[in-house]
Order: C-alpha cells, then structure tokens, then sequence
C-alpha cells in the first residue's frame, strides 16, 4: 500500500479544510496516512502566499520536506503559494517538486490514479477530528524556528488550542462545524493574489448549504462558521446572495451560534438594511464576524479598489454594534501600502481605535507576483512599516483586544 504525508504548519481555515480533504481523498482511494515524511510515498504540503513572509516560511517548509523525503518519493505543493507565485518554487527547488492549485484538485486523481476523483469526495466540517494528525509531520522545533520569530503569534497558537479544547468540553463535540458555502473570488483588490490561486467564485447551491447545515444540527453541533474566500460574496454567481442564505440558517428554532470568517465590508454596506435586521432578531446567536476593513484612510481604500468607503463601514457597524452588542467583531488592518502617507496612517489607527474590534491582525504589505499594486509607486519602506505596526501596539491599550502580528 502506497502512503501519504500531508503536512500542515501554516495556513488558514480553509487551506486547513483542503488539508482535511486529502486525508479523506487518500483515505477512500485506499492510500496508507503517514506522519512521517522520511516515510511517505507522497508529501503534499500546505503552502500560503498571502505576503512575502507567508511564503518565504511555506519555502523553508517545502526544503524541510525535499531534505527528509525517500528518494523516490513525490512533494507536491498545494495551498494558495502555487498560484500566486509557482516560479518561486520552480526556482528554489528546479521543479522537483509539483504543485496543484486550489482550483484545480483534479490533477490529484492523475498523479496517484485514483478511483474516486476528488470532486466526489466532501469536504470535511469537523476540522478537530484531522488538526491532531495534521499537526505532527514537522516538529515541534521546526515549526518554532520557522513560524514563531514573533512570540505573538505563539500566544495566538497557544489561544487557539485551548479554545478548541474548551469548545469540545462544552459542547460535547471535538469543535466548530464548518460550513465550506464557496470557494473562489471575484473582488478586484489590487493588492491581493489569492484569487490568482483559487479562481473565480463559485457558490454552493443554497440547497446544499442547507442540508449540510441539519446534518450539522441533527449530530450535536451548535456552533457552525461560514467559510469562504469572501462569506458576503455568496451566491453573487448563482442568482441568490448572503441574505438569503441568512434567512434560511436563522428559520431554524434549534440552539446554535453562528461565525462569519472573511466577509468583506463591501457586502456589509451593500447589504446592509437586510442584514441589520437579521442580526437585530438573532443576537444571541451571532458568534464572531471577521471583517477586514484593511485601512481607514479613503485614499488608501480607494487604491485598494475595496469598493467601500471608511465612513459607511463605521456608520454600519456602529450601529450593528448597538442592536447586536455580544456579537464579537475581528478585522485586518494592511499596514504600508503604497501612497500611505502619514494622515493616511492616522486615519487607520483612529479608525481601529473608535471601533470596539475583539481582535485585529495586522499585517505589512508585500508585493505579490500579478497583483497591480507591484507597479505601484510610492512604495513604503520596511523601516516605516515596523514603525507604524509599533505605534498601532502603543496605541490600542484596551485590555479586551487581542492584536495579531502577520509579519
């Protein structure tokens, strides 16, 4: 029987669902799971490109495979790295290792022949019933040297492991339950290159949704979380939308909370009325909504084509905020994009500061291989960006906020 190593050091919800995906892919197609990646016939590592930081750690991760694997054995690099920057790996590694896209999982079922083509096979909604095997096939060591030079981001893991702990203690179930409603992006940011890998949106039929949603209920779960590349992007493909969906989820009288990760403030301010409504009637069921705002400067918006405007997300959440005042709101503050000029900076870090956010992660903009703000000029320097992501942990003192640093 041939095995299968997938690797798992960084990445995020969803690149940890497709993790979760190949285990069951290999699984049916009667392939042996390994965590030892001396051992494997076949290494598929997850990989990110989201900034030059995420990447240069997918590298590192990627060599660590390429210098322990069997001489025979395959690597193929998966995640969001291999659209956004393939040539990165084809030159660090002289295309000895292969690469699929997220949009293109199919190539899986030629490189091992497979019997049961990955489109067959359902993604996964229970992530606590793969994390511990995804967790193990780089140590502990290695995972510290690469991923926690910043000691932030160790407390985040930390955090997290002991809030899924906690979650599964009181619910009586291992964990969130995760409800993949689309895949794919059709925004126009032009600093972004994830749409580069996962291709244009593509929505579950509302149906679907649904009946993975009772499935959900009918086994135990009470909390479930929208995964997308864009949660408020839903159903713009298919002829419905996010109220929709909404409307649907919440005509249920079964106990449940409900998280929002990714839903740009595009689809608040456009959406907004029915939203209002459906949050102001299902308060106690609203877990967290992540929001990436990105900055608070109009001009910058305006350079990122974020197709939003400052002032209406802080009018809409203002208000959310008085009608839903537990549901929790997360953001993405993008620090140093090109043109950002001190009143620029100012606008964000007074933005964030007026916004009760739970938690904010920040991070420096990176150039991205395809993405139009690389022709950009006025490019801010490494030097300003450490110092204005410094000023942002001087200036948030509020004891309730977490901040996260992706740099």
């Amino acid at each position: 029987m041939k095995t299968a190593c997938i690797a798992f050091a960084q990445g995020c919800p969803r690149s940890r669902l497709d993790a979760a995906l190949l285990m069951k892919y290999f699984r049916v197609n009667q392939w042996g799971l390994t965590n030892n990646l001396r051992e494997a016939d076949m290494i598929l590592v997850a990989t990110c490109g989201f900034t030059a930081e995420h990447e240069d750690k997918s590298i590192n991760f990627l060599a660590i495979a390429e210098r322990k694997k069997k001489p025979d054995a395959r690597i193929v690099a998966f995640g969001c790295l291999p659209g956004i920057n393939r040539q990165r790996i084809v030159d660090e590694f002289d295309i000895k290792i292969d690469t699929v896209t997220r949009s293109a999982f199919g190539e899986l079922d030629r490189m091992t022949n497979a019997e049961i083509p990955i489109e067959q096979v359902k993604v996964p909604n229970d992530l606590s019933l793969y994390n511990d095997y995804l967790s193990k096939s780089f140590s502990k060591l290695e995972k510290l040297v690469i991923n926690y030079e910043n000691p932030i981001v160790l407390a985040r893991d930390i955090r997290d492991k002991i809030r899924e702990k906690y979650a599964a203690r009181n619910n009586g179930k291992a964990g969130v339950f995760y409800l993949r409603i689309a895949t794919g992006c059709n925004g126009l940011c032009t600093y972004c290159g994830i749409k580069n890998a996962t291709g244009a949106l593509k929505s579950k039929p509302l149906d679907d949704v649904m009946n993975e949603f009772r499935e959900g209920l009918a086994q135990g779960y009470t909390d479930f979380r929208l995964i997308a590349e864009d949660v408020g992007a839903y159903g713009q493909d298919n002829g419905t939308n996010i109220i929709c969906l909404l409307r649907e989820l919440f005509n249920n009288n079964e106990h449940f909370t409900l998280d929002f990760a990714d839903f740009s403030p595009k689809w608040l301010v456009r959406y907004f009325p029915g939203l209002f409504n459906i949050f102001t009637r299902n308060k106690k069921r609203l877990g967290v909504l992540g929001l990436p705002v990105q900055s608070g400067s109009e001009k910058v918006l305006g350079l990122m084509k974020r197709e939003y405007s400052a002032e209406d997300t802080r009018k809409c959440l203002s208000g959310l905020q008085k009608a839903a005042p537990d549901l929790r709101l997360d953001t993405h503050v993008l620090i140093g994009f090109p043109g950002e000029d001190e009143a620029d900076f100012g606008d964000t870090l007074n933005y964030i500061r007026d916004i009760p956010f739970n938690q904010i992660f920040v991070y420096k903009y990176s150039d991205r291989p395809g993405a139009q703000s690389v022709g950009f000029p006025n490019k801010i320097s490494e030097k300003v960006k450490r110092e204005r992501i410094r000023r942002i942990e001087k200036g948030l003192t509020r004891s309730d906020l977490f901040i996260d640093y992706n740099c």
